[in-house]
C-alpha cells in the first residue's frame, strides 16, 4: 500500500484534533476539581473565621445593614464611606466577620473590592455572609448575583424564620426548600449558613440541643455545614439584661458533645448601653458559644443614624474592640497612688508628679459615668 502525502496530511489533522479534544476534557475535568478544591479551602476559612481563636474571647460578626437610598449626594458619597468602613472593621475593630443585610448588590461588591485588597496582608479580608430580606427568596440567579459581588457564604433561616419551641417542630415543618437551596449556593460556590430562631420561652436539655443540631443537618440534607447560627428573639425583639442580671437571658446551653465539633454562633439584637451588650456576649461564652452575631439591631438608634455610615462605623469599631480586649473593664473609681522613690529617672519623676497632683485634687479622679449626664446626640453611651 503505497502512501501518499494527502494520506499523511489526514492522519495529522484528525491526530492533532483528538489530541485536542482530549486536552479540553482534560481541562474540563481539572477545572471541576480545582472548583471542588476552592469549596473546600473557602469553607475551611469561614469556618476559621468564625471559631472561637486562641484568645479565648468569641469571634465577633457584626451584621451590616443599609438603608436604600436614591439621593445622588448620598450615592456619591456612598463608595467612599464603604471603603472607609470596610478597612476600619478589618483592621481597628478586627472584626471575624460580616454579615451583609442590605440588598444592594453594588454595595456588596464595593465592600468586598476593598476587603479583596487586604489578600495575602495581615490581617486579611473578611469573610462576607449574604442575608436576604424578607422580600427576597434564594434562587440561582439570585445566588449566582451575590457570589460574583463578592460573598462567601448566605445565611438560611430556618422554618421561614419561625420561633421553634424544640427539634421535632423543625422535623415535621412542611419547608422544603433549605435542601434545595444549600444545593443551589454550593453550585454557585457559596456556603449556606442555617439559622434557628429560638423561642424566647422555650427551654433546652443537652439532648435536646443535640437533637436540635441533628435535626438541623438533616434538614439542610448536608452533613457539615461551615456554621450553625442560634439567634435568641425575632426582629424587633430583645432579652433585657443588665450587668447584675445574669438569669434573664434563655442563653441555650451548648452540651460538651458539641463543643469542638461543628462552629455554633449566638445571634442576638440586645441594643448596647448600659453593659448589655458585654454582658450578653459574655453568656454565650460562658454556654459554650464559638462566636457572636452581633444583629444590626445591636446599634443605638439605627433607625437615627440613617444613612450615617461613619457613626456606624465608628460604633462597630468601639463595641467590638471593647468586646474582644483582653483587659479588665473594671476602671471607675480607681485610684494608684505611686510609692517610687523620686528622682531616679524621667519616668519616675513623672509619675511621682503625678501622683502628687492626684492627692492634691489638681487632677481629677477616674470615676463610673453618670447616665443623666450623658449626651446620646452626640453619641455618648453608658458602657456596651
Amino acid at each position: 500500500m503505497m502512501i501518499t502525502t494527502n494520506m499523511i496530511l489526514l492522519f495529522l489533522l484528525v491526530s492533532t484534533t483528538f489530541v485536542q479534544n482530549c486536552e479540553g476534557f482534560s481541562f474540563l475535568t481539572m477545572n471541576n476539581n480545582i472548583g471542588s478544591e476552592q469549596l473546600s479551602i473557602s469553607k475551611n476559612c469561614l469556618t476559621q473565621a468564625l471559631s472561637a481563636p486562641i484568645s479565648a474571647k468569641l469571634s465577633i460578626t457584626p451584621e451590616i445593614r443599609l438603608q436604600e437610598t436614591s439621593d445622588p449626594t448620598s450615592l456619591l458619597l456612598l463608595s467612599t464611606y464603604l471603603n472607609k468602613m470596610s478597612e476600619s472593621l478589618r483592621k481597628k475593630a478586627k472584626a471575624n466577620a460580616v454579615i451583609w443585610a442590605s440588598s444592594s448588590l453594588d454595595s456588596l461588591q464595593l465592600f468586598s473590592s476593598e476587603q479583596q485588597t487586604a489578600r495575602g496582608k495581615i490581617p486579611g479580608p473578611l469573610p462576607i455572609i449574604y442575608s436576604c430580606n424578607r422580600e427576597e427568596s434564594y434562587n440561582l440567579e439570585l445566588l449566582n448575583k451575590i457570589y460574583k459581588a463578592g460573598a462567601s457564604g448566605v445565611l438560611v433561616p430556618l422554618m421561614n424564620g419561625s420561633e421553634l419551641c424544640k427539634a421535632a417542630d423543625l422535623l415535621a415543618s412542611e419547608d422544603s426548600s433549605s435542601s434545595s437551596i444549600y444545593e443551589s449556593a454550593l453550585s454557585c460556590g457559596l456556603h449556606a449558613i442555617p439559622e434557628i430562631i429560638l423561642s424566647p420561652t422555650s427551654s433546652w436539655s443537652d439532648e435536646e440541643v443535640e437533637s436540635l443540631v441533628d435535626a438541623v443537618k438533616t434538614k439542610c440534607g448536608f452533613p457539615d455545614p461551615a456554621a450553625i447560627v442560634f439567634t435568641f428573639g425575632t426582629p424587633g425583639t430583645y432579652i433585657e439584661t443588665t450587668e447584675e442580671d445574669t438569669t434573664s437571658l434563655p442563653i441555650v446551653q451548648l452540651p460538651k458533645a458539641l463543643i469542638g465539633g461543628t462552629v455554633i454562633l449566638g445571634s442576638i439584637r440586645t441594643p448596647a448601653g448600659d453593659g448589655r451588650l458585654g454582658n450578653t456576649v459574655s453568656l454565650l461564652k460562658s454556654a459554650g458559644f464559638s462566636g457572636a452575631v452581633l444583629r444590626s439591631e445591636c446599634v443605638p438608634e439605627t433607625t437615627l443614624l440613617g444613612l450615617d455610615l461613619e457613626k456606624i462605623t465608628q460604633f462597630w469599631c468601639a463595641a467590638i474592640s471593647q468586646l474582644k480586649s483582653v483587659k479588665s473593664k473594671t476602671f471607675g473609681g480607681f485610684r494608684a497612688k505611686n510609692q517610687m522613690d523620686a528622682g531616679k529617672s524621667a519616668p519616675e519623676q513623672w509619675a511621682s508628679y503625678t501622683s502628687k497632683l492626684l492627692d492634691e485634687g489638681v487632677l481629677p479622679t477616674s470615676s463610673p459615668a453618670d447616665s443623666g449626664n450623658l449626651n446620646t446626640d452626640r453619641g455618648d453611651y453608658k458602657g456596651f
